[in-house]
């Protein structure tokens, strides 16, 4: 059967409104970048509290990120969506309503909590909704509405610096929370959750949706979900023992791989980078930062066509040589301070980008859906989300002070040498999970 005629309209629009969540992500945390000189001068920051605007969201989001597998396991996919989405409204308002900086912080902090949570659930709830052939495809809708949000926030920054505003750019994610609200309001529950609390008949409904050979497809994927469901969800103390320990510290590493190798320093400071690179003022350094935006969401539209195609291990591989690659052509370039020099900097940055956006950005959400059974797959997920996000925080929030203590040469040489090692760990480690069966 051809693989692209597996699904219907309904399961792609089902699974673009799921991935909304992760326009959310990617908008939530990367508006800091277009706001923090404005939000800086309003409320007059010292170094370390500019260091805590952008990374107190991180702190929200590792806290969701704890609780996000054992709430998902519980209440269901949908259900957590739809609270997370609230949970981004109210955080969203408390910002833009700030009165002084330490309310803005609270607000950030609880947005962070959100996003924690929508960072595991989505790419989950893409896995469990998607046909075996295309689910890498599904999953990186996650990581394209990332990129697709830290764009968007990039544009809406540079359109509000013309006028020193950094409320509204902070306030236009009430407005995806808002549609995704209201949309998940008429979609359904994950068919395998749904099976895993003994709903089968909803499950082949849903399936029916989402198939265009429904029959087909519920029986097979019924049978091999039921044969996994003989076992009930591992408890926590079980999670790391064998044999569950080695899928964990597998997963788990490659979520902070993802981090150490530098692309949310870049994400978050893009403007100061930009301007340490030959850009002179916070707007053409925007501007510039859209550019790198553009190509952050090509490139994810790539990987996307890719991942099913190649497969996840090759994509990581490729990606992770030349980021490294880039990582160190990037360092020799803030070594000297010329015109040509300036215009390899922002090539190199660029191609950063664009290789991380193909490779370690969708390949590990994909991956971390794929390496783990039904019965250990939402405390996992926690657990390594939780060390993607600790990561997130300790990387965003040493930037600056780092950046000031080794250079710019030399925080990215770091960087590159991190690259290295996660080329080598991939090697080594990761299994390919394309073609897997979800529930074994």
């Amino acid at each position: 059967m051809d693989r692209l005629k597996e699904y219907t309209p309904f399961a792609l629009f089902f699974a673009w409104c799921i991935a909304l969540g992760g326009f959310l992500f990617g908008y939530h945390t990367a508006v800091i970048a277009g706001a923090l000189s404005f939000i800086s001068h309003e409320f007059t920051l010292a170094v370390w509290q500019e260091g805590l605007a952008v990374s107190i969201i991180l702190i929200g989001a590792l806290i969701g990120s704890v609780c996000a597998g054992m709430l998902a396991d519980t209440f269901g996919r949908r259900r957590i969506v739809l609270a997370t989405g609230i949970l981004s409204i109210v955080g969203t308002i408390i910002q833009i309503a700030a009165p002084s900086f330490f309310v803005f912080i609270f607000g950030r902090f609880f947005t962070g909590i959100s996003i924690g949570i929508i960072s595991l659930v989505v790419p989950l709830y893409l896995a469990e909704i998607a046909p075996t052939a295309k689910r890498g495809s599904f999953v990186a809708l996650n990581q394209l509405a990332i990129t697709i949000g830290i764009l968007g926030a990039y544009i809406v920054g540079f359109w509000f610096a013309k006028q020193s505003e950094w409320r509204p750019m902070i306030g236009f994610a009430i407005l995806p929370a808002a549609i995704q609200y209201i949309a998940m309001l008429f979609f359904p529950e994950s068919p395998r959750w749904l099976i895993a609390h003994k709903h089968p008949e909803k499950a082949y409904a849903i399936f029916d949706k989402l198939s265009k050979n429904p029959k087909k497809r519920s029986a097979t994927e019924i049978n091999s979900i039921g044969e996994t469901n003989t076992q009930s969800m591992i408890p926590w103390r079980l999670l790391f023992r064998s044999p569950f320990i080695q899928p964990l510290i597998i997963g788990t590493i490659l979520s902070i791989f993802q981090q150490i190798t530098g692309i949310n320093a870049v994400i978050y400071y893009a403007p100061k980078i930009l301007q340490q690179a030959g850009y002179g003022s916070v707007s053409s350094a925007l501007f510039a930062s859209i550019a790198i935006g553009c190509i952050n969401v090509l490139a994810t539209l790539l990987s996307a066509w890719l991942l099913d195609r190649v497969g996840r291990k090759p994509l990581l591989l490729i990606g992770s040589a030349f980021m490294t690659l880039s990582l160190g052509v990037l360092s020799f370039a803030f070594l000297y301070d010329s015109p040509w020099v300036h215009l390899l900097s922002i090539s190199s940055l660029v191609l950063y980008v664009g290789c991380f956006a193909l490779s370690l950005g969708p390949v590990t959400w994909v991956v971390l859906a794929e390496l783990y059974p039904l019965h250990m797959r939402g405390k996992a997920m926690s657990v390594a989300i939780f060390a993607n996000w600790l990561f997130n925080y300790v990387v965003s929030f040493t930037f600056l002070d780092l950046m000031r203590g080794l250079g710019s040469a030399g925080i990215f040489f770091l960087y590159a040498v991190m690259g290295i090692l996660a080329f080598i760990f991939a090697y080594r480690y990761i299994p390919e999970t394309m073609g897997k069966n979800l529930d074994t």
